[in-house]
């Protein structure tokens, strides 16, 4: 029987070569000069916000209401050199730079200042440096791309898909959420240098950033992102112990070195949190229930809209300024700020591809197994932003810091920084070992294009036929949302079935990759903030009203009522525009007691010297300003005195047997022996001769001991003295200001100065010149190292 010819081996060798070629390509992307990366990132930015930068669109919701009027406080005291610790313009005055949300200290808002001319700030000025933070996001999202060794257009498809997501592009009228999310994933690539290199440098750097991130001022953000670093420290400690059975001291030198970072950050944003903690425990948040904490949980369906991301409809500002077009949300059991609150939407072709990387990278255990650390990231987050509609929330309400902050949905924020990077792994990873890749590609293209058929059917919606607007036309709106899904799902997905088989050019397929991933985000979020009001319009004032109304210190100092019967007069901050003293207002953090309860609403208004409000007109049906001529002048002297306990304040002072006009409840013991008679048989007088929003100054001359009230809110960040010396400031009528002024002429200067402040300050101060010390430290020394 004749033998078959045997292949030589150098054929045998060739076909092995050939078969590993098969699986491991070895196509080198172009590596793409920084500079040329910043100017894309930069384009990208203005076409996505091309309407606000050169058009009439503007940012919307809480931007106006309160982001553009407390910027513009605080940037023209910036411009004046003062810092603005109190706001009395707003709901009869309360702490200002105490708010966190605020984010005086943080530095990019300082430029805001730079803007300011006759006294007010233009709102493109406020909308550019928020804009500016979408192109800071890309390129830090860029930069950790690339410290995960993942291609140069990989990176640029990892940083498209998470500067533009919903999660940045929902929060841009909470653009101190923006900042969080802006400057975390540098913070993340220091930290990770840190615990993998095991050099402190690295640590001193994350805990800069962390810290300019903390100031932007929104702590749940910053736990939440905490939380996640926690996550990678242990994901890396356990990795060492089972992998490379890592020594006690190595793990131990892991654990100061991702703790130091934080530590870092909490000193540097010492100056607001203390500050803040002292406005927090006596805000009305101090007592958080878990029914309170809860509002805004996610519901488990919500989930899919990563596919379709108007699923349920949307609260946009096309939506909710009542025009035509929009398709309003409506998902049951969920309040219309649900849908920017639980928005994650990352991209069709970032979805694909990040599935891809999750699966190679969990598979493989390759960069540092990041893709079981994002799995369980993310299962972790979409179980706590179920909130009330899961166990995961109420289970860690109770532990420390969980149990301040509402809105659990917002642990969605975890998402897209980790599948965005995924996307740009799976990328390189489709470009290098496609052939391996076949069968979950496949079966990550078929389920998402599948979960769009089925939101186009209209099966995932379940419209309701109470919705806002016709049902049918939201029915049809949302079938359009499904096949725009579909349309996307199919082209990413034959883009990526093109890679893999290595059809065309992969660089060609990666720029078309990145080149949708900006219309598919420009389709879906691009609309989110166009706002047709302008600010600047919203808070013009006419000037005869405006004449009417403000304050002029130190002379006339009175406050005004702008609400009635759901009329409004004015927008809710428009004291922080113009010197108008509002009892209304909006503000995230409240003062419990800033409102002195009485028997009568009229005689409330009296205590807090309102001398304007709002009228109805019987005749004609409109509205106008009416003075009221009970309202009790802004500094008066009292001459009898009602002493209680703060427990029993409220009782006595809802119980109508106290002459407000010739009385002042007070929650201590007497500094000092009073006549007990009423004010008008006492000669004296009250004459206030500076009043600013930080200091106060009165003349008083009496010929009685008395107590002067004061008719702003009691806060003990206020002192005061009387002739140079230190004296108390009193609790007087639940809410207001007593000062003890024995009989004679006296010299009242009440002030503030915050002991809280203070010492943030030092903190933050110290905690800067020794970071910088050390780092200054560290490169002198490799200079010397390398000089040697």
């Amino acid at each position: 029987m004749a033998q078959k010819p045997q292949k030589s081996s150098l054929s045998v060798s060739k076909q092995k070569l050939s078969s590993a070629q098969t699986q491991t390509r070895a196509f080198v992307m172009p590596v793409i000069p920084l500079w040329a990366v910043a100017m894309f990132f930069l384009l990208t930015t203005l076409v996505f916000f091309r309407t606000q930068i050169f058009g009439s669109a503007y940012f919307w919701e809480d931007f106006a209401e309160y982001v553009y009027p407390a910027q513009s406080f605080a940037a023209r005291a910036l411009r004046a050199g003062e810092i603005p610790f109190w706001n009395p313009y707003t709901l009869s005055g309360l702490p200002f730079l105490a708010d966190v949300a605020v984010g005086f200290f943080y530095p990019p808002n300082w430029l805001l200042a730079l803007f300011v001319k006759d006294g007010k700030l233009p709102v493109l000025a406020l909308e550019l440096v928020i804009i500016a933070h979408f192109w800071l996001a890309q390129c830090t999202m860029y930069l950790l791309a690339r410290q995960f060794k993942v291609s140069s257009l990989g990176s640029l498809i990892a940083a498209v898909s998470y500067g533009f997501s919903s999660i940045l592009v929902c929060h841009t009228f909470h653009p101190m959420m923006v900042a969080h999310f802006a400057w975390f994933p540098l913070a993340f690539l220091y930290f990770r240098r840190a615990i993998s290199e095991q050099r402190i440098v690295f640590s001193l750097l994350s805990g800069l950033v962390l810290g300019a991130m903390m100031l932007s001022g929104h702590p749940q953000t910053t736990l939440y992102l905490v939380l996640f670093l926690f996550f990678v420290t242990l994901w890396t400690a356990i990795a060492k112990i089972v992998n490379d059975h890592a020594s006690i001291t190595t793990i131990l030198r892991l654990g100061v070195l991702a703790a130091l970072p934080i530590v870092i950050a909490a000193g540097l944003f010492a100056v607001q949190l203390l500050h803040s903690q002292e406005f927090s425990a006596y805000s009305e948040r101090n007592a958080l229930t878990l029914e309170k904490a809860s509002i805004g949980s996610m519901q488990l369906k919500q989930v899919f809209t990563a596919a379709v991301p108007k699923l349920f409809g949307a609260s946009d500002a096309q939506t909710s300024s009542g025009a035509a077009k929009g398709t309003p949300f409506f998902l049951e059991g969920s309040e219309y700020y649900a849908y920017w609150e639980t928005a994650f939407y990352f991209g069709i072709p970032a979805l694909l591809l990040g599935l891809i990387g999750l699966s190679a990278t969990v598979r493989s255990r390759e960069h540092d197994n990041v893709g079981g650390l994002i799995l369980f990231t993310s299962v972790f987050a979409v179980l706590f932003a179920l909130g009330n509609n899961g166990f995961l929330f109420p289970a860690m309400f109770h532990l420390p810091f969980f149990d301040r902050f509402r809105v659990p949905s917002r642990m969605v924020m975890l998402l897209p920084p980790g599948f965005t990077l995924l996307a740009g792994i799976g990328f390189d990873k489709l470009l290098h070992n496609g052939q391996r890749l076949t069968r979950s590609t496949l079966a990550v293209v078929g389920v998402v294009i599948l979960i769009a058929i089925i939101a186009a059917s209209g099966s995932l919606s379940n419209v309701p036929t109470n919705a806002e607007g016709s049902a049918n036309a939201i029915a049809q709106a949302i079938q359009g949302f499904g096949i725009t899904a579909l349309v996307m799902a199919f082209a990413a997905g034959a883009l990526i079935l093109l890679l893999l088989r290595n059809t065309l050019s992969p660089t060609l397929i990666g720029i078309a990759l990145l080149l949708l991933t900006v219309i598919d985000l420009n389709i879906a979020n691009s609309s989110f903030n166009t706002g047709r009001t302008n600010p600047e319009a919203m808070y013009s004032m006419d000037s005869g009203l405006q004449t009417q109304l403000q304050i002029q210190p130190p002379g006339s100092i009175f406050r005004v009522r702008t609400r009635e019967r759901g009329i409004t007069a004015m927008p809710r901050n428009q004291g922080l525009m113009s010197p108008v003293m509002m009892y209304d207002g909006y503000m995230p953090l409240l003062p419990e007691r800033r409102v002195p309860p009485t028997h009568s609403a009229s005689v409330t208004y009296d205590l807090l010297a309102i001398r304007y409000e709002i009228a109805i007109d019987p005749a004609q049906g409109g509205a106008y300003f009416a003075e009221r001529r009970t309202a009790f002048p802004h500094a008066r002297m009292l001459y009898k005195a009602l002493q209680t306990n703060p427990e029993q304040a409220k009782a006595v002072a809802t119980s109508g047997n106290v002459d407000f006009a010739n009385e002042v409840i007070l929650e201590t013991s007497l500094p000092l022996v009073l006549p007990n008679v009423s004010a008008a048989t006492v000669q004296h007088n009250v004459q206030c001769v500076a009043y600013s929003a930080n200091e106060i100054e009165y003349k008083i001359s009496s010929a009685q001991n008395g107590i002067l009230v004061v008719s702003e809110v009691w806060y003990p960040a206020w002192k005061a003295t009387l002739d140079g010396n230190s004296v108390d400031v009193l609790r007087a009528d639940y809410s207001l200001r007593g000062i003890a002024v024995p009989a004679g002429d006296h010299t009242v200067r009440l002030f503030y100065a915050s002991s809280a402040f203070r010492a943030g300050a030092w903190i933050s101060i110290l905690t800067l010149v020794l970071t910088l010390g050390v780092l200054g430290f560290v490169a002198m020394r490799r200079n010397g190292e390398g000089g040697a």
